[in-house]
């Protein structure tokens, strides 16, 4: 029994370090495939070019959708705001560090997420090595948001699986929701879907406290997002610009 739990224990240990190889590996490849690395001369493209353009704005005083023009969600300018702020004035710089964290964040939860679902790490970094292929350039809405989304993701299939989350949990996912919309807004299908499940599920078993428990706190943390940008629109006198750019001009588009 000795040997047996011994190579069974080897074997265990051999999976994880393969499989923390395929994770790095493709870390690694993401970051060279971005515009922003070191050894990328590729210009960026349109869309990323107008975010980098929001977050220098931002740092030089500008006001999102007031004095700059776009459809995109304000989380998303403040994303690249705070790369200016990282990378000291050189926002090429900052973006590149904050991508390499968002990437980060979201390869751990991807993963967490597989081996939530497969119970092997082998399984887990082959399809971490596979999902590599996503990005395309980098700097783009759907980067960021996936970061968000990979965080619910995981959360949100612990729910239905292990049946309820600590109440600060639900706060997340709402919290991660509420970014998500102001990123990109038809990118929030993931809530509406899971949410959707919760509370067929909690209504058939006749759970109304607790799906009320969790409802209050997933509402709580998407309406924290919502009055945090209220209130920096009322300060910036830009409300009615967010609303045109954001929600209107994006259903027209």
């Amino acid at each position: 029994m000795k040997v047996t739990r011994s190579n069974s224990s080897k074997s265990l240990n051999t999976e994880k370090i393969f499989s923390f190889m395929l994770v790095l590996l493709s870390f690694v490849l993401i970051l060279l495939t971005l515009n922003s690395n070191v050894f990328s001369n590729r210009i960026d493209a349109h869309d990323s070019s107008m975010f980098l353009y929001f977050g220098k704005g931002i740092s030089e005083g500008l006001i999102p959708y007031k004095d700059m023009f776009d459809h995109k969600g304000i989380v998303l300018f403040f994303i690249q705001y705070i790369a200016n702020i990282v990378g000291l004035g050189n926002i090429f710089l900052g973006i590149f560090l904050v991508e390499a964290v968002f990437l980060l964040i979201a390869l751990i939860f991807l993963y967490k997420t597989s081996y939530l679902v497969s119970r092997n790490h082998l399984i887990c970094g082959v399809v971490i090595l596979i999902s590599s292929g996503l990005y395309e350039g980098g700097n783009l809405s759907e980067e960021y948001a996936l970061t968000f989304i990979s965080i619910s993701m995981y959360y949100f299939l612990k729910e239905i699986i292990g049946d309820s989350l600590k109440s600060y949990h639900y706060f997340l996912l709402g919290l991660m929701g509420g970014l998500v919309f102001f990123i990109r807004l038809n990118m929030i299908s993931l809530w509406v879907v899971f949410c959707i499940g919760i509370a067929v599920r909690e209504i058939i078993k006749k759970s109304f406290v607790s799906l009320f428990r969790k409802a209050f706190y997933i509402f709580l943390g998407g309406m924290s997002i919502v009055l945090l940008i209220i209130v920096f629109s009322i300060m910036t006198n830009s409300v009615e610009e967010m609303i045109f750019q954001t929600f209107t001009l994006n259903m027209q588009y």
